[in-house]
């Protein structure tokens, strides 16, 4: 259920009173989700009044690492120079709750992981089927009626009852002393939010120092010499392809596709605000570039999904092509502002 911000700010103390998820999670994006830790800080940044689309920079970044593509994640360096919050790793020696509360009461949100078992807005995936690990914000507590609003994914929503005791560890879900308690971030805000321009100015100096982070060869021609064995390895296990394809999407497609659709409105968007920004072409043709990514990465899913299903056969160079062309136009542009 989602939560009304107003009403929840009433009765929970929660942080941030906007009802609305941001426009990066609207039914016109592409990948409407994210990974869980990155939609949690666009939903957070937007509740507390700021533009999350200017911390959008290490999306940039992302690459195959190994078997996967980057988990791209806000740099905590970027969230104190644009917005003025620290974040530090906490630990909760009390228990999940009473550090969730003690943030809540010193001005500060907790962002701990938890599992999603308990989350009822991932109904379908994970909520009471799957035991996977995903970090919530904690925007408000209501110990009495043991009822949480958090972010998660592409909103904010409310947690109730058994649901409650199953996130904290609480009643009949009690964890003994062999559990291992959850990471958990402590984020500090340290002031209000500023105009747009400035935002963007700051976006725009991160941008252009960060340029030397971007991969120096081409991330999707790295690729598409490991897809083709990958993609076997998949096909061979034929008792678990569904589960064993779901995990790799996530760790690749799931990743790299949402990834530069947040790049693209990350570099559009300091165009359209940065005073800085002389040479808004190039950060314009490298936001088409990675929208073309996006786009191209979420079909390339679903013929790779059906390929491996349905053990049909797969020409991956009509999707991965498009992929490393656009991706060289798009790190072309940027290189130009350096």
């Amino acid at each position: 259920m989602a939560v009304d911000g107003t009403d929840v700010a009433i009765r929970m103390n929660v942080v941030g009173v906007t009802t609305k998820a941001h426009q990066l999670h609207h039914d016109g994006a592409v990948w409407r989700e994210t990974n869980c830790y990155t939609d949690v800080w666009i939903e957070l940044l937007y509740a507390l009044g700021h533009e999350p689309i200017a911390m959008l920079g290490p999306c940039l970044r992302v690459r195959p690492e190994a078997d996967q593509w980057t988990f791209f994640k806000p740099s905590f360096d970027d969230l104190h120079t644009l917005y003025g919050i620290d974040v530090v790793e906490a630990n909760p020696w009390r228990g999940l709750l009473e550090t969730c509360q003690s943030a809540l009461t010193s001005g500060r949100i907790a962002i701990p992981e938890v599992d999603s078992w308990f989350l009822p807005d991932t109904a379908g995936v994970a909520y009471q089927l799957a035991h996977v690990k995903s970090s919530i914000a904690v925007l408000g507590l209501d110990i009495d009626e043991r009822r949480l609003a958090y972010a998660h994914n592409a909103a904010r929503h409310e947690l109730v009852g058994d649901d409650f005791d199953g996130v904290f560890g609480l009643g009949r879900f009690a964890r003994d002393d062999t559990h291992l308690p959850g990471y958990v971030d402590m984020c500090t805000p340290s002031r209000p939010p500023d105009s747009d321009q400035n935002v963007a100015n700051l976006a725009f100096m991160i941008l252009r120092r960060d340029l030397a982070r971007i991969p120096s060869s081409n991330p999707f021609d790295e690729w598409s010499e490991r897809f083709t064995v990958d993609l076997n390895n998949i096909r061979a296990r034929s008792s678990s392809s569904a589960g064993a394809f779901h995990a790799y999407a996530f760790s690749t497609f799931r990743q790299f596709g949402p990834a530069f659709e947040l790049a693209a409105a990350h570099v559009r968007w300091i165009a359209e605000h940065a005073t800085m920004a002389a040479d808004t072409d190039a950060l314009a043709a490298a936001g088409t570039a990675f929208d073309t990514i996006a786009s191209t990465a979420l079909v390339f899913q679903m013929r790779t999904a059906r390929a491996v299903l349905g053990n049909r056969p797969l020409d991956a160079s009509t999707w991965m092509v498009p992929l490393a062309e656009s991706w060289q136009v798009g790190a072309d542009a940027l290189a130009s502002l350096a």
